[in-house]
């Protein structure tokens, strides 16, 4: 019986094709991952807003939701309510924008182990009980009405 050979050349047009199916398949899961790791999934459920963002604003900021490393990916905008936090457009799956009221914010600390180029960040509980952990530069707490978290545990 003769044997049959296979041209493996008709794989080589699809390569493309299949990049563009898998590739994006793997990016929305690793992102929808990412939001149940860290805990943003978690406080969605109680946080999610649809209101736009209002007050002051910071873009491409570097931060952790609990375990989950945001690097320069996050945009931030603060109000005398609370802290409206979302994620740029590319890593929006599983990352509704989150309006987070200051009194949900509790028990501040610098950390020592979370550190981006500027120094360490500030760490704060979220919730009662605590649902996570937000990390973020001092500077979004410093320069908005969340230096009143800041200064009533100092």
């Amino acid at each position: 019986m003769p044997e049959l050979a296979i041209n493996p050349l008709w794989f080589v047009p699809l390569m493309p094709l299949a990049f563009l199916i898998i590739f994006p398949l793997f990016w929305c899961f690793v992102i929808w991952l990412i939001s149940l790791i860290g805990g943003w999934h978690r406080l969605a459920d109680r946080y999610r807003t649809k209101q736009p963002p209002s007050g002051k604003k910071w873009f491409n900021q570097y931060g952790y939701v609990g375990s989950a490393r945001y690097g320069n990916v996050l945009n931030l905008a603060t109000n005398e309510e609370g802290l409206f936090l979302e994620t740029m457009p590319l890593f929006n799956i599983g990352h509704p924008r989150l309006f987070i009221p200051w009194r949900e914010l509790h028990n501040p600390t610098p950390t020592v182990y979370r550190r981006y180029r500027r120094g360490p960040l500030i760490q704060v509980e979220i919730g009662y009980p605590p649902q996570t952990t937000l990390s973020l530069p001092p500077a979004i707490f410093e320069e908005s009405a969340g230096h009143t978290l800041l200064t009533t545990t100092h």
